[in-house]
Formats: C-alpha cells, structure tokens, sequence
C-alpha cells in the first residue's frame, strides 16, 4: 500500500518543514493515541515549524482514523475550532 512508499529510501531525507513555515492560518490536528503509525513525530515536526496557532488533540484508545473512530469527538473539535477563528 500507499506505507511503502513512505517508507522507502525515497524519502529518507524527504521533509515539509519549510511548507510548515508558509502556513499563516490556524491549524488544528487532531491523532489518535493508538495509531498504528504513531503520530509523536508529525506532532513535534508539526509543533516545531509551524509558526502560527497550533492546538493538537490526541484521542485516548483511538487509532489512525480519528475521523471514523471517534467521529463526535472529531466533530466537536473542529466545531470548537470554527467557533474560536469565526
């Protein structure tokens, strides 16, 4: 799958930190804590080089699809999030 091209030697020295940089809107991440592909990396990566407001949202006993594991918990984040920038 779509994992083995992520994990090549490819992208071994692939990053976005400079795209991070350019962000100038309010981002909102929202991971599970059980994720099968961890998420600890892309939070720091997230958390050290975006330069505007960040919240991050880490769902307890969910895994890589909070969308579809913890649908109402993702839905009230962004809600709160819209309500917040609106």
């Amino acid at each position: 799958g779509w994992a083995n091209a992520w994990l090549g030697e490819a992208f071994n020295h692939w990053t976005c930190k400079r795209e991070l940089q350019n962000i100038i809107c309010p981002v909102h991440v929202i991971f599970g804590q059980a994720d099968d592909y961890g998420y600890h990396l892309s939070l720091t990566l997230l958390m050290d080089n975006l330069t505007t407001p960040v919240e991050a949202m880490v769902l307890k006993s969910v895994g890589h699809m909070p969308q579809h594991h913890a649908r109402k918990e993702t839905i009230d984040s962004i809600s709160r999030l819209i309500q917040k920038v609106s």
